[in-house]
């Protein structure tokens, strides 16, 4: 009855909405890309490879969550090759991503969480394992897949300050949806804490690790290095300082910082790398107000000029940009609330700085401060105080890479630890198999 109701209260959401969002179609991608798809219409040539196989569904919300879940979905490819795999997104830049992932059999929008939706791709997919990484939580996806026998596991989990307070809120529902599934694998102590407080069965749950400890890119190769040094008119005496996964307002505020350093240090150089590549249009206005030129990465060669500003405005290129870094500062760490992943660029032995807000990734800043391998600043004034200081003795960014990348390997392993959870289901369920098949 309570799942009916659950129903009927998104049916009314969805009809009271739909004009806001038909607005938002018309003059965006963001919301048309996968549409069908978020309606349960899934195409039969994408589902055809699945036909007669066992299937783990492996979800993963977006571009972050779908680096940590590459690595874990390509072992398990190698260990289980009969298995079909679906890996599934909710945003359109994590479902770019996602369709780079080879080893996955099926990739696909996550439908909106609605019954009727739901069971037009659960009923022909029927996973025998579904995977959540992080914690994107859907009561009518849950209950649908427990109702199918399916075995839910969380793997990667993490329970946010804000998510923590709202799950809370309404707890009576999450006991009762998590109740029905068989194992929550969380990053820490604290995560772990959480998911207990809001309704997880405490004997199945587990602190397995960050799987983006394991993450760590492939740096690219000198030839390809040299290529991109040529496209960004990068000269051999240029330092360059990388911004990643910023967002509105931080752009400006580092813009204006490079600009005050540069005036002291010429061979500075500064690449923007917008956490939506979509707003690439307003940040290149913003650069262009400051008086600098702009270089965006998909026309490489529109501007060759050494003074311009780089602005990265493609998608899953972040690392390579990362490995031409001198120094790498960490957005949504600033201006917002949250922070982005600082574990790429340690992979690589860079110096990170980060802002006062790095709450979705608390973990992973502790590790890298408690090794000295990362430094954190309260503001503006803080932040240019340490790119000058590095700017003047570079020897100190050797020693925090160095230290970064010690604090990286530490924390590794929760990848094969998730692994060894999955295949144990997996193998439950050819079991269980078996056993029916027999009786």
């Amino acid at each position: 009855m309570i799942f009916f109701c659950y129903d009927i209260l998104v049916f009314l959401f969805l009809v009271i909405s739909s004009p806001y969002y038909l607005c938002r179609m018309l003059f965006g991608n963001k919301y048309r890309a996968g549409l069908a798809e978020r309606l349960g219409r899934v195409s039969r040539e994408k589902l055809s490879g699945l036909a007669g196989r066992r299937v783990c569904w492996i979800h993963a919300v977006s571009v972050g969550e779908v680096q940590a879940a590459t690595l874990l979905v390509r072992w398990l490819k190698q260990q289980r090759p009969d298995v079909a795999i679906v890996l599934s997104t909710v945003t359109s830049t994590g479902q770019q991503l996602a369709r780079k992932v080879a080893e996955a059999d099926a990739v696909l929008y996550l439908p909106l969480d609605f019954g009727p939706f739901l069971a037009r791709v659960l009923g022909p997919v029927r996973p025998e394992v579904f995977v959540i990484v992080e914690t994107e939580l859907w009561p009518r996806l849950l209950s649908l897949l427990q109702r199918q026998g399916a075995s839910i596991l969380l793997v990667n989990g993490r329970i946010s300050d804000r998510s923590f307070h709202r799950y809370r809120r309404s707890r009576w529902l999450w006991k009762r949806v998590l109740a029905g599934m068989q194992r929550f694998a969380v990053q820490s102590e604290a995560d772990a804490d959480r998911i207990r407080q809001i309704g997880a069965p405490p004997e199945r749950v587990e602190v397995s690790g960050n799987m983006k400890f394991d993450r760590v890119p492939t740096p690219p190769a000198p030839a390809e290095i040299e290529v991109l040094r040529k496209q960004f008119a990068l000269a051999s005496d240029n330092r360059l300082w990388v911004a990643g996964s910023t967002h509105a307002g931080e752009e400006e505020l580092f813009v204006k910082i490079y600009g005050r350093l540069k005036a002291r240090f010429p061979s500075l150089r500064l690449l923007l790398a917008p956490r939506h590549p979509e707003r690439a249009v307003l940040v290149e206005r913003l650069i262009r107000e400051e008086g600098f030129p702009c270089l965006r990465r998909s026309a490489p060669t529109a501007q060759s000029e050494g003074e311009a500003v780089i602005l990265l405005d493609t998608v899953g290129e972040l690392p390579r940009m990362y490995a031409l870094a001198d120094y790498v500062c960490i957005g949504k760490s600033f201006v917002g609330w949250g922070g982005q992943n600082p574990l790429e660029a340690a992979a690589l032995a860079k110096p990170i700085v980060f802002g006062p807000h790095m709450e979705n990734f608390r973990e992973a800043a502790k590790a890298l401060l408690d090794k000295e391998g990362a430094v954190q600043v309260r503001d503006e004034t803080e932040l240019e105080r340490v790119l000058l200081s590095w700017l003047q003795e570079p020897r100190q960014c050797e020693t925090l890479g160095r230290q970064a990348r010690l604090a990286l390997k530490a924390r590794q392993g929760a990848t094969a630890r998730n692994l060894e959870l999955i295949m144990q289901y997996l193998d439950r369920g050819r079991e269980k198999r078996a056993e029916a098949a027999e009786a």
